[in-house]
């Protein structure tokens, strides 16, 4: 082989091994931004979860608080009480996980803030419950308010990291926890109401729209969902729960003032068996989505290993490229 034709060769298969090694370099840095997208959207939707639970506790206190504002008398409340050191816990972890959201991007940074501001409104809330100097109609509000922040941010999390197959799955959880929260508020008015043992039209016509709202969206949740899990709302519309708050309201919807009402006890055990059924479907839905972006995280490692290598042997490949050229000119 001529010594040209050799000069000609080394340049070419340096040339090649130049690019080879730009195109790994280039691999490896989408690989490694990939990767660390799908970790901190894996901290979102953990984020989601915690937010969800916090959701979820605040709902049940919300119902428990607007029974405690309607009733006569100043005793104290130990179911009450109880809840809200349930919310009290559940809302550390919260923080806590906002936290290490927020060391990692700010991308949420507003949503949060709401969402710590609405929280910081709770004492004085809790404050004018005990000393029943707020009516029922303003506890449902004024907790709807900050628990509507907590959904809020719920939403945006899952809108950001759903891709893939998953925005159906996403869209599906949206829609449960919204036709969820209408159940709470379901559940906190006609709690209201029956602690006073009134119920006026106002009481009656949230009451059906609060109904039409939960058919609406869990509806939707019901026809984006995959087939088990439809299966199994479908199944829970079906217990013991879901009949007995179907009566109640029927009951409700009837009554008259010669009508005996139902006592809070038995609407507030009903409701919050139903809505704590919409909980396990909600969890299960979570979990999947986290299962999801667990998944997208597990491939965005294994494309950074395997740019990793590509590179590594590229960068050999022009080691020994550059030798050969250097050896063949001297």
């Amino acid at each position: 082989m001529s010594a040209l034709l050799l000069s000609f060769l080394s340049v070419f298969l340096l040339c090649i091994a130049t690019a080879t090694l730009s195109v790994a370099f280039w691999l490896l840095s989408a690989a490694r931004r990939q990767k660390a997208d799908t970790s901190l959207a894996g901290d979102q939707v953990r984020l989601a979860i915690a937010c969800g639970q916090l959701a979820h506790e605040l709902q049940k206190e919300r119902g428990l608080s607007t029974a405690h504002a309607g009733r006569s008398g100043n005793d104290g409340d130990k179911t009450l009480d109880d809840q809200r050191a349930v919310v009290s816990a559940v809302s550390t972890a919260f923080l806590a996980a906002a936290a290490r959201s927020l060391d990692r991007t700010t991308a949420l940074a507003a949503p949060l803030e709401r969402c710590r501001d609405a929280l910081e409104t709770l004492p004085v809330l809790r404050q004018k419950v005990d000393g029943k100097a707020i009516a029922p109609p303003d506890v449902v509000e004024a907790y709807s308010a900050v628990v509507g922040q907590l959904l809020d941010l719920v939403r945006q999390i899952v809108r950001r990291t759903a891709r893939g197959k998953v925005p159906t799955l996403g869209l599906a959880y949206i829609n449960l926890i919204t036709g969820k929260e209408y159940a709470g508020q379901e559940r906190a008015v006609i709690n209201g109401a029956l602690s006073r043992q009134v119920l006026t039209d106002a009481d009656r016509s949230r009451m059906r729209g609060l109904s039409q709202s939960q058919t609406l969206y869990l509806g939707s949740f019901r026809d984006l969902a995959d087939e088990e899990i439809a299966a199994k709302l479908h199944a829970a519309a079906a217990s013991p729960a879901f009949r007995e708050v179907e009566a109640l309201r029927q009951t409700l919807s009837r009554a008259d003032a010669a009508t005996a009402l139902p006592s809070p006890a038995d609407w507030f055990k009903a409701a919050t068996a139903r809505i704590d059924a919409f909980k396990q479907l909600e969890d299960e839905t979570a979990q999947r989505l986290l299962a999801a972006s667990n998944r997208r995280q597990g491939s965005a490692a294994r494309s950074f290993r395997l740019s990793g290598a590509l590179s590594s042997a590229a960068a050999l490949c022009l080691t020994v490229m550059t030798a050969v050229f250097v050896l063949h000119g001297s």
